[in-house]
């Protein structure tokens, strides 16, 4: 069992979901749970902008998933790829030789490069195609996870790891509000055509 998570859409009056996304990577509470989370509360904020009763629908929310799942996962890695870029010219114009740190400091270096570069502000361009484990299942007999997602459309929606709150999960968490936080948006997105 990996880190993967199971996210199911489930209407509030039916028992067997309509649709169901695999996350491979990251499906702990820390992870795609505050994901989650950050998802529901940006379509809160615009949810005048967004002409849907999607809260309502386990099939239009689960696509709104799918495409804020995308375009998060697509912003973090231009910002990571631009930002070690820069980073190692950086340190290099320092006299840091990156050949010659113990593993420890790579792992020291990559994580504040992730905390300092990675908010999904600084985007180099990248094919609006070009992400990855996320996918569309119906058959849950082959995949093994220990992160089982419910959302429950039914008007709020209600969000369940493993048959408990996600809620107060990440609440018991110590860094729960600045890890929410760190994961949000920093300004509305909206495309322009000409």
């Amino acid at each position: 069992m990996g880190t993967n998570a199971i996210i199911s859409f489930f209407s509030e009056d039916e028992d067997k979901p309509r649709s169901i996304i695999y996350r491979h990577l990251d499906g702990y509470p820390e992870g795609v749970g505050i994901d989650l989370l950050a998802f529901i509360d940006e379509i809160r904020k615009n949810y005048f902008h967004i002409n849907s009763d999607c809260f309502d629908d386990p099939s239009y929310l689960a696509a709104k998933w799918i495409v804020y799942d995308a375009v998060r996962q697509q912003k973090y890695d231009a910002a990571k790829n631009r930002s070690y870029n820069a980073g190692n010219k950086f340190l290099k114009k320092l006299g840091v030789d990156l050949e010659n740190l113990t593993e420890e400091q790579k792992i020291e270096l990559k994580e504040l490069m992730d905390k300092e570069y990675c908010s999904g502000e600084k985007v180099s361009k990248i094919h609006h195609l070009n992400f990855s484990e996320i996918g569309i299942i119906n058959d849950l007999r082959n995949i093994d996870t220990n992160n089982n997602y419910e959302i429950i459309c039914n008007g709020k929606p209600t969000i369940l790891h493993n048959k408990k709150d996600l809620e107060q999960i990440v609440k018991d968490k110590k860094d729960w509000q600045e890890m929410t936080e760190d994961r949000k948006s920093k300004s509305e997105e909206w495309f322009y055509f000409p």
